[in-house]
């Protein structure tokens, strides 16, 4: 059915552990998820882990937050929504000690 749908999902490390995001993927992908992008955030002292939800979703974004015991999930849904690089986009803070948010 239609929640068998894969969620795409873009993480990006807010801090400055080097290959959070990379160890981080393979958590999501364990889950099912379909990982379309890793990298460094922009910035490199984000406190708290958010999960962006990109498509007015956030059904989808919870699904992602629940992974990790996060709790801070917002909706950011660029203009032109098909620029997009996934579904989801989860950014890693400091309160994420590789597997939970604390």
């Amino acid at each position: 059915g239609a929640g068998d749908l894969a969620v795409s999902l873009e993480i990006l490390n807010g801090t400055k552990t080097a290959g959070l995001a990379r160890r981080t993927r393979e958590i999501f992908q364990s889950f099912g998820f379909e990982v379309v992008s890793f990298s460094n955030a922009e910035e490199q002292d984000v406190e708290k882990t958010v999960v962006i939800d990109r498509r007015g979703n956030p059904e989808t974004a919870g699904k992602v937050a629940q992974v990790i015991r996060c709790a801070r999930i917002v909706t950011e849904i660029p203009e032109d929504a098909a620029r997009a690089p996934a579904d989801v986009t989860l950014v890693l803070g400091r309160d994420f000690d590789g597997r939970y948010c604390k």
